[in-house]
This record gives structure tokens, sequence and C-alpha cells, in this order.
């Protein structure tokens, strides 16, 4: 990152700069997701954590022809979760990849599903798509059948950390990531993947970890400074995992790191970047 960015961020982020900027974007901000984004980080609810919405279709191509290259025997109709689907563009682009999918999506904000249900009542009606509204898979009915892929893509992370700070949890704090993602892991059937990119958090030091190999990786962003379960900086690595298959066999969970066999190289310069601070 330029030091001219660097400082700028810096900046902002001082506390009387960035609650007056948060105020003038919740009310007067130039576009409804300028204003959504502001409002979230006023209100801070609970398990929040990527702020904004920002999202456009086929945003990670590379990602997505990988896993439907591992999925390409799996049984039909495949079901899909899509964790901090905003508003849709994901899951239109997920019915593209994998036709004829049954799909889910879950986001914290009421505004944004509704953009998203309106731009999918197609799905909808053909009962091939579910939206609810929530910061976890708490939301989803208990019963509900377990997912052949689950994905996060650009949502355990703040773009107030792209500075790097000693420290994330002035932002996002590990133990709410944990408990997040080991609900979204439960949520993976056995053999099937769990796809996640643009974190800020490590999920290889969690312990729910030790149920996944991972079997992909891409070139680490430097936007995206890695925190462990310190919640403190860690040394960034080369490479990010970006994608995780659910091992066949079951029992008890242990803390460690997950297995680091069966990884591809599938870096890519495909990823699109949102503005300033909406990675």
């Amino acid at each position: 990152m330029g030091f001219a960015k660097h400082l700028g961020i810096r900046i902002r982020l001082l506390p009387g700069i960035r609650a007056l900027r948060l105020l003038r974007s919740h009310h007067f901000g130039r576009s409804a997701e300028e204003r959504e984004s502001a409002r979230l980080q006023r209100i801070r609810p609970d398990n929040l954590f990527q702020p904004s919405g920002f999202t456009v279709p086929n945003r990670y191509p590379h990602i997505l022809r990988e896993v439907k290259a591992l999925v390409q025997d799996a049984p039909r109709p495949l079901r899909l979760l899509s964790f901090g689907c905003s508003t849709g563009e994901e899951l239109l682009t997920l019915d593209s990849h994998f036709p004829g999918s049954l799909m889910t999506g879950i986001d914290i904000s009421a505004p944004r599903l509704a953009i998203a249900a309106e731009r999918l009542s197609s799905l909808r009606q053909q009962g091939r798509l579910q939206l609810f509204q929530g910061a976890s898979a708490d939301c989803l009915p208990p019963d509900l059948p377990p997912f052949d892929i689950v994905l996060a893509m650009s949502v355990f992370r703040h773009h107030d950390l792209e500075a790097a700070p000693a420290r994330c949890s002035h932002r996002l704090r590990f133990a709410d990531f944990e408990k997040t993602v080991t609900g979204l892991a439960g949520r993976v059937r056995p053999g099937g993947f769990l796809c996640m990119t643009n974190n800020h958090l490590d999920f290889t030091e969690t312990a729910v970890a030790a149920k996944f190999e991972p079997c992909a990786t891409t070139r680490h962003d430097p936007r995206n400074p890695l925190y462990g379960a310190d919640d403190r900086l860690k040394p960034q690595p080369e490479r990010d995992i970006v994608l995780f298959r659910r091992k066949e066999q079951t029992g008890p969970v242990s803390p460690g790191p997950a297995v680091a066999d069966h990884r591809r190289d599938i870096s890519s310069g495909g990823i699109t970047s949102g503005p300033t601070g909406q990675t």
C-alpha cells in the first residue's frame, strides 16, 4: 500500500473524523449503498463483519471455476449457501455457474435483501432460492439439509483494517469470527466445500479447521492483512487458502491448523475491488 493511501486511511480513522464521516454518509450519501453501509457502522449490530455491500457479478471467476471442477461428479441439484449475499449478484453468478442448483442467501441488511429478493424473483418463484436476514447460520431452519458449497466471499473483513493496525479487535474480534465460521462449517456436508476469500481473519487458527483440508490458494492481497486468534497482526503469507474441503470422516474437533495437503494455486487478477474502503 502506498504511503499516501496509508496516511489517508489513518487520518479518516481518527475518532472524530470517522464519526462525522459516517454521520454525513448515513444521511447524505450519494447512493443507497453508501447510506446503508454508514448506518450499519453507526449502529454496529451484533456480529457485523463487512459493513460494505459492494458486489458485482462474477467477481471471483477463477475460484468458482475451481469449485465447479471439484463438484462436477456430485449429485444434482447442488445445494449452495451464500453468506453475505448482499443485493444478489453473487447468487446470480452462482446460478450461471451451477445451473439448476438450490440456493440460500443470508445477509445482515434488510434493505439489501429486499433488492436481492426483487432481482431474483424468478428463482424464488421456481422454488430454487431462499433468503434469510441474519448475521450467522443460526438464522437458518435447523432441519435444512447440509450444503455442497458454502461461500463467504469478502465477508470476514473490515476496510478500516487495510491500514494493518497491530490489533483488529476494535473492528473485528477473532472470537466472533470463530463462532460464526464454525456455524457455517457445520452446514457443509462431508466432502463439501467451504469457500472464503478477502479475509482479515485466519480460518486455519480455528478449532473447526481440523475438519477441513485446504485445496486451493491464491496470491495474498496486501490489502488483506491477516489476524490470528489473539486478534494480533500476523506475518503476511505469500498465498491465501481460499477453498477447503470438509473431510469425510467424523470425530471430535481438536485445536490446530488445517492439514496443508492437496493445495493448488489458482491465482488470478480477476478480483474486482470496490471504491476505496469497500473491498
